[in-house]
């Protein structure tokens, strides 16, 4: 989206930069930061009594900037490439722009897409590099306005079993838990493990035949990113902001669906949404959600604040 044809003044503001996704990299211990963020590049001025808008620039790292996990802040070159524009009518961005991948119903390779908030009452869908705005949630006063979002990366490990193990689960087979798996390495001779070298109280050192059989046994499994959440709060009820969660299985179509699945639940003031949230796969169909709340406390008294 072009803003050469907004009216108004545009003025010259700090860049402030949201540089919040992530992309998981061959387990889910590695992570490196996503390729696209947003940066403010300056506001239009629409008058005595009205709020400024901003004009937000999208950018593109280029590969060779993108960095494993360990950063604590963001980073932003001279080498980043500004793909795509767009006009957010608030004076402030907040964390509203958020990238994260997702394979679809129609795809068998991910592609990059970004939740954003160009209208403050309103949670969009951005594709990624194109910058196209695909759909999402309509302009409404009475809307949840965004402050946050995060996409969780979601991950976990599948234990596979040989065939006539007491713990294989496949092949129609039913796993009895009594029983120790019969999937153990071949400790290599000179090992203390190993029968003919065996040491009292030795340590194996079969570091490569350990490898070997983590990788038959052991296989990583990335749900697709359909789980996401917002914070943020309806018109009026702005002392503190408020999580919900998004659906987003139908994202790459443009279809976002917002619901309080948890209740009214605060976040913390001193949280951002990616740290009051924490979703872990431990199968494709189990996962277990925490989130931190905020609750005050009488430190008299004991009593909660809705007590009084």
């Amino acid at each position: 989206m072009s803003i050469a044809d907004e009216q108004g003044e545009v003025i010259e503001v700090k860049q402030q930069v949201v540089d919040t996704g992530i992309e998981a990299l061959h387990c889910g211990a590695l992570q490196r930061r996503a390729p696209f963020y947003a940066k403010v590049l300056g506001k239009k001025d629409n008058g005595q009594g009205y709020w400024n808008y901003l004009n937000v620039g999208v950018f593109q790292r280029p590969e060779a900037d993108l960095k494993v996990k360990g950063y604590t802040e963001s980073l932003v070159s001279d080498t980043d490439v500004q793909i795509g524009e767009y006009q957010r009518n608030y004076s402030t961005l907040y964390r509203t722009f958020h990238p994260f991948q997702m394979t679809g119903n129609s795809r068998s390779t991910p592609k990059w897409y970004a939740l954003y908030s160009k209208d403050y009452t309103s949670t969009r869908i951005m594709s990624l590099p194109d910058c196209k705005d695909i759909g999402g949630e309509e302009r409404d006063q009475w809307g949840f306005c965004p402050t946050d979002f995060w996409v969780p990366g979601l991950h976990y490990i599948e234990s596979l079993h040989d065939e006539g193990c007491p713990r294989d689960d496949k092949r129609g087979h039913t796993p009895d838990g009594t029983k120790a798996c019969t999937c153990t390495i071949v400790h290599e001779h000179g090992c203390p493990c190993c029968p003919e070298t065996r040491v009292k109280n030795g340590s194996c050192t079969c570091k490569e035949a350990w490898n070997k059989h983590f990788d038959k046994y052991h296989v990583w499994h990335f749900p697709d990113r359909v789980h996401g959440f917002v914070s943020g709060c309806v018109w009026g009820d702005d002392s503190s902001w408020k999580i919900e969660y998004l659906d987003l299985s139908r994202a790459d179509e443009g279809i976002i669906k917002r619901e309080a699945r948890f209740g009214y639940i605060e976040m913390p003031a001193h949280l951002t949404l990616d740290k009051a949230v924490n979703l872990e796969a431990y199968e494709h169909d189990h996962m277990w959600l925490r989130i931190a709340t905020e609750t005050n406390y009488d430190l008299k008294t004991g009593k909660r604040g809705d007590e009084e």
